[in-house]
């Protein structure tokens, strides 16, 4: 049996007496001029234990979080409105990734009135619309009112794009990158494993291109490469690939694995205070285009099918990256099935009861995959790029109280817990959110014992691994510029390559420099019209 928590973790204690707000009882035609002002009416009112009184108040919340994950979001916004019940009711709307900003930005200029009280978006999106005018600092609200919301608990590493100006306009919520997925049961068979075939991911970058040329080199030999196919219903019996279309890893996405080896190589995507865009300078970036044209060059990488669905699972690609909620809600489900563990239909005996056939995908996150020689040793070179979440407060709301229960909802999403009465365990609400492929952002959550619990049965979780080793992006003004310019890049050299355009690293480095510099007129612009 469970017990619910107390409130008083979550409660909102002020002084009754003695505290002078400086907030805006009407608004105010220049609050978008000034990121910092709080146009905000105090409507609270407080019980006899100081705490503000939520009765009937409904928030209007635009979420970034779509399938597959969807339905864990679900689960927690239902109990928190369960729990809260006559108090605070969050109304969410899921917008999915690519409509999400445009829509935001959209809204906000032309029908603010429906616009969103609350936000659940991206943590790298939270210093641009600060600087737009959209959110209210965070830290200037606890201040005036003495709400309690700790944040001592969060990873400097991940909270660090939640600041602008210094202040803090977020609450992070958590953290994930893009996850590198390996057939571990190819790389076994074929004896091209680390550490007498014990170990099936590499740890440098030296050790992943060793394992992409030797995959490749046994495909063409006359002894050749055995994989199989690992869906469902399929003969799962081993056969020689075809060298023609067998390609060790799949063809990268965009820009994850870019900014990874920019922020493992001591990069910054700008300088100058955000106004100089400068990942291109960058030895560990500039070494990150050029092995993706050697790669290609070498077919050491090929065209990715299906988001890596298609490939993969047949054995023609024994690697690829994607994110980590379809390696949980997806990929392990459907690739490390039941039927690898039942003798028969190509499977052995002794393939049954080994976990490396049973289990022939693993995942890892890309720490130390595209780190420098030279740069192993340094701060960041054995961190990983990662982005997260991030709760956000909206101008379009005029209500201290409503503010405040935003604030509330996103305590008990951090931080509220129920206890298990047998065991005295906290379960963590943001916990749970693991379930769907995300790694906590607060410290006090990830060493509790419900999620190692958890981090033991999802391997999602495990691959993701600490959040002491993710890098969050630099928090930027213009923030969709400058990351647009690094995706544009690593896809343009990518598409360059497959349609022939381009063959050498001159050529790809040149491409990256034509697009920088086009970006950097734009960055220009923005800063002069402010």
């Amino acid at each position: 049996m469970k017990i619910k928590k107390s409130l008083l973790v979550l409660s909102t204690v002020a002084s009754i007496f003695g505290v002078t707000l400086g907030l805006c009882s009407c608004g105010n035609n220049d609050v978008d001029d000034d990121p910092f002002a709080l146009d905000l009416k105090d409507d609270r009112e407080f019980d006899d234990e100081g705490n503000v009184i939520f009765e009937g108040v409904e928030i209007d919340l635009w979420t970034i979080i779509g399938d597959p994950d969807l339905s864990v979001y679900r689960t927690l916004i239902d109990n928190f409105n369960r729990e809260y019940r006559g108090k605070i009711k969050v109304n969410y709307r899921s917008i999915g990734h690519y409509d999400f900003y445009n829509n935001l930005d959209s809204t906000w200029s032309s029908d603010r009135d429906s616009a969103p009280d609350f936000l659940f978006m991206h943590n790298e999106k939270t210093g641009e619309y600060a600087n737009k005018g959209v959110l209210y600092p965070i830290d200037s609200i606890l201040e005036e009112t003495n709400y309690e919301f700790d944040f001592s608990n969060v990873y400097e590493n991940i909270d660090r794009g939640q600041f602008y100006k210094d202040h803090r306009f977020g609450v992070p919520v958590d953290a994930h990158g893009f996850l590198t997925h390996f057939r571990q049961d190819i790389i076994k068979k074929n004896n091209l494993g680390f550490d007498n075939n014990t170990r099936f991911i590499p740890n440098s970058r030296e050790e992943y291109q060793s394992l992409l040329e030797r995959l490749k080199t046994k495909a063409n030999s006359s002894e050749g490469l055995l994989i199989r196919n690992i869906l469902k219903g399929e003969d799962h019996s081993w056969k020689k690939a075809n060298p023609s279309t067998f390609y060790p890893e799949a063809n990268q996405s965009t820009d994850p694995d870019g900014l990874g080896a920019l922020y493992a190589n001591g990069g910054t995507m700008t300088t100058n205070d955000g106004r100089t865009i400068s990942f291109g300078e960058n030895e560990g970036f500039k070494t990150y285009i050029t092995d993706l044209v050697s790669r290609f060059n070498d077919k050491l990488m090929g065209p990715i099918a299906g988001n890596g669905q298609e490939n993969f699972p047949i054995g023609t690609n024994v690697i690829f990256s994607e994110g980590p909620w379809w390696t949980a809600q997806n990929f392990i489900p459907n690739f490390n099935n039941s039927e690898l563990k039942k003798v028969g239909n190509g499977v052995t005996e002794e393939e049954s009861k080994d976990p490396v056939y049973t289990n022939p995908l693993l995942a890892s996150n890309s720490a130390g995959f595209w780190t420098l020689e030279a740069n192993k040793n340094t701060e960041n070179g054995s961190k990983w790029y990662g982005n997260g979440h991030a709760f956000s407060l909206t101008r379009k709301n005029k209500s201290m109280t409503k503010a405040l229960a935003c604030l509330e909802f996103a305590k008990w999403f951090t931080q509220g817990y129920t206890i298990d009465e047998k065991t005295q365990r906290y379960d963590y609400n943001l916990a749970y959110w693991g379930n769907g492929g995300h790694i906590p952002a607060w410290k006090n959550v990830y060493e509790s014992d419900y999620y190692k619990e958890l981090e033991e049965k999802l391997p999602t979780l495990k691959a993701l691994g600490d959040p002491n080793d993710i890098i969050a992006m630099e928090p930027l003004a213009y923030e969709t510029t400058v990351f647009d310019a690094v995706n544009k890049s690593v896809a343009t050299v990518i598409s360059k390559l497959e349609s022939g355009e381009i063959s050498t690293s001159e050529d790809a480095l040149n491409v990256v420099k034509q697009i920088i510099t086009s970006a950097q007129v734009s960055l220009d612009t923005l800063y002069e019209n402010e």
